[in-house]
């Protein structure tokens, strides 16, 4: 019917109250400015940790690749036991796994095969030890650049420092402070023995 005013075209009330709606809703961008940025910030932090955690991963498959076509039986089954310690993970835990637990991993397969090597070697088994120290060797290239003895020792100290240790009931305490900044790049069992030496000699 001509001369009906349409809801939308209805005013909406006290134009005051309108223009303080408008205001609000122009400074809602201002307010957000600091929490965009805050979430870009994370999100690139997010985008970078995430190409460096496949990176890992990556390496391992292209590597596993590269013994098929080179036809390396010995350095494709050794990257295949890798590979199938890592999807067992990513299935027991339903996770889609990063270089921080790709690492333990490995570290725990370095530790396995060298307790081998030693239990080889007592059986005169050295067909078995050379096995062993082929794949210690090739899992040793995935791992982080392995720390000297003189920065093992002073991580040691700081840790003991750290926690005040006194004796070997403080070796737990110790030992997970310094795990947490060498894991990865030194031989754990040994420095445990370092721990260990350290707090009953005193």
């Amino acid at each position: 019917v001509a001369g009906e005013v349409t809801e939308a075209e209805t005013p909406s009330g006290d134009p005051a109250e309108a223009a303080t709606e408008e205001q609000s809703q122009a400074t809602v961008p201002l307010q957000n400015a600091g929490v965009k940025s805050d979430v870009d910030n994370y999100l690139s932090k997010l985008s970078r940790h995430s190409s460096h955690t496949m990176a890992l991963k990556e390496k391992i498959t292209v590597d596993m690749k590269d013994a098929m076509r080179s036809k390396d039986s010995e350095k494709l089954n050794a990257i295949r036991l890798l590979q199938s310690s890592i999807k067992q993970k990513e299935v027991d835990d339903r996770v889609e796994i990063d270089d921080t637990m790709i690492l333990n991993i490995i570290e725990k397969m370095l530790k396995q095969r060298r307790d081998s090597i030693e239990a080889f070697k007592k059986a005169n088994r050295n067909d078995l030890v050379v096995k062993e120290e082929f794949e210690v060797k090739l899992l040793q290239t995935y791992m982080p650049e392995p720390l000297s003895s003189e920065d093992v020792e002073k991580e040691i100290d700081s840790a003991i420092k750290a926690v005040d240790a006194k004796s070997m009931k403080d070796m737990g305490a110790v030992m997970s402070a310094v795990k947490l900044k060498v894991s990865g790049r030194a031989n754990m069992a040994e420095v445990s023995q370092k721990i260990k030496e350290k707090l009953t000699n005193g």
